[in-house]
């Protein structure tokens, strides 16, 4: 019979296969999310309303109905 530690190995073999597995993977989206956040920063830091402007300030095209309207 195994002792406990070497059974404890054994178990923990496909936990750090999987956690090798996905490190590319999990670095990369960490990579893209701390660079994405970055550059957000420095966009709403130089253009602070610029998304204000673009959404509150679109005008609808002329004749557009609201949603539901036309099925009626």
């Amino acid at each position: 019979m195994p002792s406990w530690r070497a059974t404890a190995a054994l178990a923990a073999l496909p936990v750090l296969a999987l956690a090798i597995a996905a490190f590319p993977t999990a670095s990369a989206f960490v990579a893209a999310a701390v660079s994405g956040g970055v550059a957000g920063a420095a966009l709403h830091r130089r253009y602070p309303d610029a998304f204000d402007r673009v959404f509150d300030r679109s005008p609808s095209a002329p004749g557009d109905e609201g949603v539901g309207t036309a099925d009626g």
